[in-house]
């Protein structure tokens, strides 16, 4: 697949809401997208390196880290996000 005829939809136009944990809202954070008309949630999980692997800092998000890079058959590469590392995954529900 040509990545380069991709669109590029930036990170400051997505209205993202922290929803993590209490004491660190922003360690998950979710936003919507249409796509095609499709309803989508994208969900950014705040990440931090121990020993060279990304660990999810909301410990209860580790396991969609997991099968988000079971999924795509590659480790997970973080985007920054106001200075945080996040892993981004998409998938969509019903309005």
């Amino acid at each position: 697949m040509d990545l380069s005829k991709a669109p590029v939809i930036g990170i400051e136009q997505i209205d993202w809401e922290g929803t993590g944990p209490e004491d660190d809202p922003s360690a998950v954070l979710l936003g919507q997208l249409i796509v095609g008309g499709t309803p989508m949630h994208i969900e950014a999980i705040a990440v931090s390196d121990q020993d060279g692997e990304w660990e999810a800092d909301d410990l209860s998000r580790g396991s969609v880290l997991t099968a988000v890079e079971e999924a795509n058959g590659a480790k997970s590469q973080p985007t920054v996000i106001d200075g945080r590392n996040y892993v981004i995954w998409a998938a969509p529900f019903g309005a």
